[in-house]
């Protein structure tokens, strides 16, 4: 199978739309032409309350113990649909609590703010954070502390003149007295498209070669 950054991608009828029948003959037969829509993928990293630098690159480590620790990158193109900040410890800074998440094509380089969770003058408490959720003096924005940056929903690499995956930072900052603890899992929501943001894949060469070659 073809590889798109660091997620397998399946080719064939079920890989963008899932048709389950493509022959008009059955179209009137229940449980055929029928869409079943698109398959999501996550990827998850962890982020602890030392890690404050903004070219952090968000990690994860296999429950298999010999295995590496990765980074979480998105395939380019991708549509991301959300994050959600799973809080098992809760952030204490003495005054202001943000944990701010980016995407970067280059490793090393400050990326663009897509999301945070900002807790003004409170702490960021145990708990599932993301769009939508708002409480007191806490709130989940899409951009820097608003809605001023590029949407994450539209293309995970849409900056780029030549799409590349897309590499996921995340890091926390804090004011006032310190922060002593704090703990999160970061999970990312999207789905796999070609990596120009296009919706569906293009018809292969015929007849098919194995593997098959497709062009975008």
């Amino acid at each position: 199978m073809p590889t798109i950054g660091n997620i397998a991608q399946h080719i064939g009828p079920a890989t963008f739309g899932t048709v389950m029948e493509t022959n008009p003959t059955y179209s009137t037969t229940p449980g055929y032409m029928r869409n079943m829509g698109i398959s999501d993928a996550y990827q998850f990293g962890t982020l602890a309350y030392t890690t404050t630098t903004n070219t952090s690159n968000l990690t994860y480590t296999p429950t298999n113990a010999a295995g590496p620790v990765g980074v979480v990158v998105i395939p380019a193109g991708s549509y991301i649909e959300n994050f959600n900040v799973d809080v098992t410890t809760a952030f204490n800074a003495g005054t202001n609590n943000t944990i701010s998440v980016a995407i970067a094509p280059t490793n090393g380089v400050a990326g663009t703010v897509v999301f945070q969770v900002v807790g003004t003058g409170v702490s960021i408490p145990i708990g599932r954070w993301a769009l939508g959720v708002v409480g007191t003096n806490l709130a989940c924005y899409s951009g820097s502390g608003a809605n001023t940056n590029i949407p994450y929903w539209i293309n995970s690499s849409n900056t780029q003149t030549t799409p590349t995956d897309m590499i996921v930072q995340a890091w926390f900052t804090g004011t006032g007295t310190g922060a002593t603890t704090g703990a999160c899992t970061i999970g990312v929501g999207y789905v796999l498209r070609n990596p120009d943001g296009s919706w569906y894949q293009q018809t292969p060469t015929y007849p098919i070669t194995n593997p098959p070659v497709i062009t975008y």
